[in-house]
């Protein structure tokens, strides 16, 4: 075949991503101030990213740097998601473009289109059929787990691992090192998940290589520190490093994939999705499509006579040892079969290292592709060619059938996910929120129910805020800034530039200053300094003195019968101080082990130990502090420096770091003012040891 024509014939398969495209999602995405289909969930996450980052002056040499979005609280374009390689060239060009610029719907054109290349270009390496090409990209195509997986729109960037399997796969290595290095570079400037899944492969390929002598010790050597040094230098520019305190203790495991993955349809067929074989969630489809299942049937045979005929070679190699690879991320230690589960017990620290991938299920992506890859390779190596375009027919009809119960417009919970961005309709959001300059949701949360709809507003309004939404928060700055926002509320030091919402648990803690007044708007209670009123604005009624005697602010697990227990060696409250000295009376349990026979309870009133406690049993402490003029409130701060996991303790898998439990806690003020505002006890279920919630 001349180069020509070889050239031209990538015409096919571009033009199988476009009608793919066309007929699967939707041409009104092509529209670059169309956002109405970004409208909800992560993928409006993502977009809000993006046009935050436009908007943020440039920085170095971490360039991506986004800190409109987030505040205090921001890290970077990576953890919204947003695609940083684009977002970066698109910032280059941010003069230019319209306001409410977005580029997803050109990416996920892209995906498709570079999936069905690549494809094209792994068949090709064992076919020049065009017509078997053709079917195979379009096989390809109808993934059900790829196409599911809109919802997270920067995770649709198969084509790299497609195109990783084709480097696996070819044999031709001319400058296959260039290749790699590149191919992990715009993984990397991509998504986090894709990345690992590159380097996988490529790592697989490269051993593969070096054990079968296909590539010498030197050149390995320096292939190894070009990829290693070259991942690095992007994602650190990209700024994947500057969240560095995320906790990852547990997650591994809850996403795993169930050994029947290929069979759970959820949702995604006409035909197994009668057939209950294991309860599944969002992150793990990875059902194959009822075409690709009849491939398998047909080639058993195939599948059989290649099992005896299997010889090491440095393309055999790195196949297999990438598939074992994903196949043991993708399980995990909680292997399941039906709805049945068999725990192999880990190290803590290595459970703790593996949670970095909780979404493990992921990592089934490339198992999936490297069957449907094989299932048509052994369809045209052990038929006649006319069979074989039929077989792959038939299949190709069977799969878009069977998978299309899920991509029909009334299924697809894509088309079907309300707009969270219309739940904000009040004037005020389009006719005062732009005369102030930050938008803050307090206390900050990763999982407030109404933060994207706000940093929505934020940004058509030109404002920054923290009510924002992210992959991954930096915990010490979200409890930093909650502990300083809620001093300066409860203190009336807030700042006159900033519009705060307010959770309803914290109203009582909300000092205003004078003039200043408390909003209802659109179900949101709302601090606007200055603010008289507005049409559709509720007024709220001043609380005439705090009925809550302290918030917990950080360090602290979920609530239970007795109370709650701390999580980690600092937990930190905040106190609504009483007069001009405040006395408090905290009842704790203690978690005792063998190792750990005494809990060191090290109590601190704005950051001043004022008492220290060895803690052998249950009990009792009282404490008192005093109090500055006009000092609302008290920063309590409890270190427990014993403090240690059920699980390093061997008791159980809960990994959480238990010292002390706090049962109930009485603020008062001093005994001859003879006032008592005492905080209410805690109450929700106690969990069952070894037992997360």
């Amino acid at each position: 075949m001349n180069k020509q024509l070889q050239a031209a014939s990538y015409g096919i398969p571009i033009l199988i991503g476009v009608i793919f495209f066309a007929v699967v999602f939707d041409v009104n995405m092509l529209d670059p101030t169309h956002v109405e289909w970004l409208s909800h969930g992560d993928i409006l996450q993502a977009y809000l990213g993006w046009d935050f980052f436009r908007k943020a002056p440039w920085t170095f040499p971490v360039v991506g740097l986004n800190p409109y979005y987030g505040m205090e609280v921001s890290s970077s374009i990576v953890f919204s998601d947003s695609n940083p390689l684009l977002a970066l060239v698109f910032k280059l060009l941010s003069p230019l473009l319209p306001a409410g610029f977005q580029y997803f719907g050109l990416w996920l054109l892209a995906c498709c289109i570079l999936s069905a290349v690549a494809t094209w270009k792994i068949v090709g390496l064992y076919s020049d059929s065009y017509l078997i090409r053709s079917l195979a990209a379009a096989l390809v195509l109808l993934n059900p787990a790829w196409i599911h997986r809109i919802g997270h729109i920067n995770l649709m960037g198969h084509f790299l691992i497609l195109f990783a399997i084709y480097l696996c796969l070819l044999r031709d290595r001319r400058h296959l090192a260039v290749k790699w290095c590149l191919l992990i570079a715009v993984a990397c400037l991509t998504h986090f998940y894709l990345a690992m899944i590159v380097m996988i492969l490529w790592g697989a390929n490269l051993f593969s290589r070096v054990v079968t002598r296909a590539t010498g010790y030197g050149s390995a050597l320096l292939e190894a520190l070009a990829a290693a040094i070259g991942a690095y230098l992007l994602m650190y520019t990209a700024g994947y490093f500057t969240v560095d305190d995320v906790s990852v203790a547990g997650g591994y495991g809850a996403y795993n994939s169930n050994l029947l993955s290929p069979l759970i349809s959820d949702g995604w067929s006409y035909v197994f999705d009668h057939v209950y074989l294991g309860l599944g969630n969002f992150e793990t489809v990875n059902y194959w499509g009822l075409g690709v299942l009849l491939l398998v049937l047909f080639n058993l045979k195939g599948l059989y006579r290649s099992f005896g005929r299997f010889t090491v070679t440095a393309t055999s190699l790195s196949v297999l040892i990438a598939a074992i690879t994903f196949f043991l991320i993708a399980t995990t230690n909680n292997i399941q079969l039906f709805d049945h589960h068999l725990i192999v017990p880990l190290p803590g620290k290595l459970l703790d290292a593996l949670s970095t991938f909780r979404g493990s299920s992921r990592f089934y992506w490339p198992l999936t592709y490297l069957a449907v890859i094989g299932l048509v390779y052994l369809t045209v190596r052990y038929r006649a060619r006319s069979v074989a375009l039929a077989a792959l027919a038939v299949a190709l009809v069977v799969q878009a059938g069977d998978i299309s119960k899920g991509f029909k417009r009334e299924n697809f919970y894509f088309f079907n996910s309300p707009d969270v961005t219309a739940a904000l309709r009040n004037e005020f959001w389009s006719n005062e929120l732009g005369h102030y300059a930050k938008l803050r949701y307090v206390p900050f949360t990763n999982d407030a129910a109404d933060r994207l709809a706000l940093a929505f507003v934020a940004s058509r309004q030109g404002l920054m805020t923290d009510s924002v939404m992210l992959a991954r928060p930096s915990e010490s700055k979200q409890d930093s800034l909650n502990l300083r926002t809620l001093q300066a509320l409860s203190s009336a030091r807030y700042d006159d530039d900033t519009v705060y919402v307010l959770k309803s648990d914290i109203l009582d803690f909300v000092r205003l200053k004078p003039n200043d007044q408390l909003f209802k708007i659109d179900g949101l209670n709302v601090l606007a300094p200055g603010l008289k009123g507005c049409q559709g604005c509720e007024r709220l009624a001043p609380t005439a003195a705090s009925k809550a005697g302290y918030l917990l602010i950080s360090g602290w697990s979920t609530p239970e019968d007795f109370g709650i227990w701390n999580d980690g060696r600092v937990a930190t409250m905040l106190v609504h101080n009483q007069g001009s000295t405040t006395r408090a009376t905290l009842r704790y349990r203690v978690f005792l082990t063998p190792q750990v026979p005494t809990q060191r309870l090290i109590f601190k009133a704005d950051g001043q130990t004022i008492k220290e406690v060895q803690a052998q049993q249950n009990g009792e402490v009282s404490l008192s502090w005093p109090v500055a003029e006009g000092q609302a409130t008290t920063a309590l701060t409890i270190e427990l420096p014993d403090a240690i996991s059920p699980r390093e303790a061997g008791l159980s898998a809960d990994g959480r770091v238990l010292g002390m439990g706090l049962e109930n806690l009485q603020i008062e003020r001093a005994v001859e003012q003879g006032v008592n505002v005492g905080g209410a006890p805690l109450s929700m279920p106690v969990p069952k040891t070894g037992e997360r919630r």
